[in-house]
């Protein structure tokens, strides 16, 4: 994940099955924003 987007991270770390606390933590991004990644994740045709 060297070198990817907070963004792409976050989903990666999902997909992973991380929590929302975590993924926020270790992306450096805020909570909401990594629930906002996280459900466009679980809406998304391809998750």
């Amino acid at each position: 994940m060297a070198g990817a987007s907070p963004y792409s991270q976050a989903m990666e770390m999902f997909k992973l099955g991380i929590s929302v606390g975590d993924v926020a933590e270790r992306c450096g991004i805020s909570r909401s924003e990594a629930e906002l990644i996280l459900s466009l994740y679980r809406n998304s045709p391809t998750s």
